[in-house]
């Protein structure tokens, strides 16, 4: 009888410790969730954000930073140019590309300072409609986002 009861409390045990680990996984797990639910089910091609756009609004770490991209346009152009423009003079050019999720939009620039090297990076596309373009990114754990306009 000792024996059973012996087993019975390191069965009991296990699965405790087995419980209390998931648990302390999917906090971990579930990190990005926010991140994907919208995007999942958003697909988009490359002409859905060819054009130029003009940058409406930007948010770093839930702080509005809207004002350092004032006057700031951004074309998405054939053959996967990335331009950003102000004043219509072009500041910096680089690569764009949807990738294979087709919810997901990645951005490269060349030598660009700051706020422009804000573009680089891995961006979720969280809302496109027919002049409306919004994209979060990916890796960032401040949730940069920047909402856009077409022109």
């Amino acid at each position: 009888m000792k024996t059973t009861k012996k087993y019975r409390f390191i069965f009991s045990v296990s699965i405790v410790i087995l419980l209390l680990s998931l648990l302390s996984i999917l906090p971990a797990c579930n990190k990005n969730a926010d991140l994907a639910s919208a995007a999942d089910i958003l697909q988009i091609t490359d002409n859905d954000v060819i054009g130029r756009w003009r940058i409406d609004k930007f948010i770093d770490g839930g702080i509005d930073e809207s004002a350092e991209f004032l006057g700031v346009f951004v074309s998405f152009e054939l053959e996967n140019k990335f331009v950003v423009s102000k004043n219509n003079n072009r500041l910096y050019e680089g690569f764009w590309r949807i990738r294979l999720s087709k919810t997901e939009l990645a951005i490269n620039l060349f030598n660009a300072l700051d706020p422009y090297d804000e573009f680089n990076g891995d961006w979720y596309i969280t809302k496109k409609g027919s002049n409306t373009l919004w994209i979060l990114n990916s890796a960032s754990l401040e949730k940069e986002e920047f909402r856009m306009t077409k022109l």
